[in-house]
């Protein structure tokens, strides 16, 4: 899921689940590297509509 493009605000389905993102600031030192640089991902999670 992370790997493409996430868009503040839309809804994603993954599964049975639906990801909301509120917001993505992605550090340029985060891009294809790992440690912290201050990225800020706020996902929420719930289930998706008729899924038991």
């Amino acid at each position: 899921m992370l790997r493409r493009r996430v868009i503040p605000g839309l809804s994603y389905a993954a599964g049975q689940l639906l990801l909301v993102v509120r917001t993505a600031t992605i550090a340029l030192g985060n891009l294809n590297g790992t440690g912290s640089y201050g990225s800020v991902l706020d996902v929420g999670v719930g289930p998706m509509a008729g899924a038991a």
